[in-house]
């Protein structure tokens, strides 16, 4: 059941996202991908680390 819920969200974040992304400008596509992966990277390193 997990499984098809992830698989669900997805495929709705990446048709969603996907439509947002051509309308934003890239700078703002570029600075929220950056600050996701950072914030990722940070979450990792903390709970491996800390």
């Amino acid at each position: 059941m997990a499984c098809l819920l992830v698989g669900l969200g997805a495929i709705a974040g990446g048709w969603y996202g996907a439509h947002i992304g051509r309308i934003l400008p890239s700078t703002i596509v570029r600075a929220g991908t950056l600050l996701l992966a950072a914030g990722t990277t940070i979450v990792f390193f903390m709970r491996a680390y800390v």
